[in-house]
């Protein structure tokens, strides 16, 4: 888990460390595997995860994880639903799950904004002399 803060369709705070929904006034504490799978949503919002990725990470080298997998995205959908977000997590058949709500995220040690590929500076050679 990360320290990262996620914000979800402008008015719903995901707090990663400590497994926590907030919006308004109210907190929702979500289990360790729901906060996982939310960070894996989020980081990956609008892009397709594939099951077996999904189930990869949140249990590695265990077999039978389908029942698990739909098992927390089931509850983490009713959570979300709990606090106003409707139909934030659409299932692509046979393929994974896709996290469709906008989601802003803070708290990382560099914002994706601010990241800057490092491109290599051409070498310039300047000869002073007679011509």
């Amino acid at each position: 888990m990360s320290n990262k803060n996620y914000k979800i369709a402008e008015d719903i705070i995901f707090s990663a460390a400590i497994f926590k929904l907030s919006k308004g006034e109210r907190d929702i504490k979500l289990s360790n595997k729901e906060a996982e799978l939310l960070e894996m949503l989020c980081d990956e919002a609008g892009s397709v995860i594939a099951r077996g990725k999904l189930q990869e990470t949140l249990w590695p080298n265990q077999d039978n994880t389908d029942t698990n997998l739909n098992r927390q995205i089931l509850s983490l959908r009713r959570k979300l639903e709990s606090i106003g977000l409707l139909d934030a997590i659409d299932t692509i058949p046979r393929v994974g799950y896709i996290f469709c709500a906008p989601v802003e995220i803070s708290g990382a040690l560099f914002p994706k904004s601010t990241i800057k590929p490092q491109l290599p500076q051409p070498q310039v050679t300047v000869t002073l002399g007679a011509f």
